[in-house]
């Protein structure tokens, strides 16, 4: 991890990327990672040694496990540890979405004065992410590297990401309505 010390706009390495690794696939119980999520983590694993790049995983608790025994972002960092990664960066998301991920490595950069960032992920998530970072910040997004991987999309993604690509040309505020929408009326399954 980063020295504590280090303050906004004094980043020692001014060669560090930092690498955003997207994807929110669970298991049934919401104990652990999911099959779709461990492929990109490895497919992570095969970019940051060619690269070295620093991964960072930012998802926190998934709101439909509210016994969760760890973030999500922990149980990646378990995953790339145990792939052999020695530097993982788990950052705590402020709301389990991709908008909150961007969020969150927005944040982590802008206090560390990192200006070399990316996401990781599937392509097809990737468009969305891309979109969704210029409600973060559009300078920051305007330099945000998206990096793909292939993969397909499960029925689910197929029937949600529409969904979400419409939820982008709202306001926040209505952004969060949709998804309370969403959750009561079609499905609890919002995410991953």
């Amino acid at each position: 991890m980063l020295d504590a010390k280090i303050g906004r706009g004094a980043n020692l390495d001014h060669t560090l990327t930092a690498t955003l690794v997207l994807g929110r696939d669970m298991n049934d119980v919401g104990t652990d990672i999911g099959p779709k999520i461990a492929q990109i983590l490895e497919a992570a694993v095969a970019y940051q040694r060619g690269s070295g790049v620093v991964l960072v995983v930012a998802p926190g608790h998934n709101p439909n496990f509210p016994d969760q025994p760890k973030s999500y972002a922990q149980m990646m960092a378990d995953h790339l540890k145990a792939l052999g990664v020695g530097r993982v960066e788990i950052l705590q998301a402020d709301h389990f979405s991709t908008f909150g991920e961007l969020s969150a490595l927005y944040r982590y950069c802008e206090e560390r004065g990192i200006d070399e960032y990316e996401v990781f992920g599937q392509r097809w998530h990737l468009r969305r992410a891309g979109c969704e970072a210029w409600s973060v910040s559009p300078e920051w997004a305007a330099k945000l590297r998206l990096v793909s991987i292939p993969g397909g999309m499960s029925a689910f993604d197929l029937m949600i990401e529409p969904f979400k690509w419409l939820k982008l040309i709202l306001p926040r505020q209505w952004q969060i309505r949709a998804i309370t929408f969403w959750r009561r009326y079609i499905s609890r399954r919002t995410s991953y």
